[in-house]
């Protein structure tokens, strides 16, 4: 098992290199090692830290796009009864009676629910 990790780590002692590629054949990765290796020359700073420092700032760089999207989806949900009724009566203009103007109605009424409740 010693030998197997040496020569080609877990992925030799599993029996499975070659199976996933090469990290050269994952470029996320690849920058991802970059930017953490570029860290820790450049500060000294121990490889947990840097990892730990990363994870946290990606996190705080991602929190207003969080905060948008939740706020996005309480307004959809206010908004959800109406939609549904404007779907209702698509779908029993459209299939029941055969209504030609239903999908312009539906389009419009959509908008103006979509305008009202700010979730375009």
């Amino acid at each position: 098992v010693g030998a197997a990790a040496s020569s080609g780590g877990i992925s030799a002692m599993l029996g499975i290199e070659g199976l996933l590629g090469t990290s050269a054949d994952y470029p996320n990765i690849v920058f991802a090692q970059e930017v953490i290796g570029a860290l820790h020359l450049a500060t000294g700073l121990p490889w947990w830290v840097c990892i730990a420092g990363i994870t946290v700032a990606g996190r705080l760089l991602v929190f207003p796009v969080v905060l948008f999207q939740q706020a996005s989806a309480a307004r959809l949900t206010a908004a959800m009864p109406e939609i549904q009724q404007i779907e209702i009566e698509y779908q029993a203009a459209s299939t029941l009676y055969k209504d030609p103007g239903a999908h312009q109605r539906r389009k419009t009424k959509m908008a103006a629910v979509y305008a009202e409740y700010n979730c375009h």
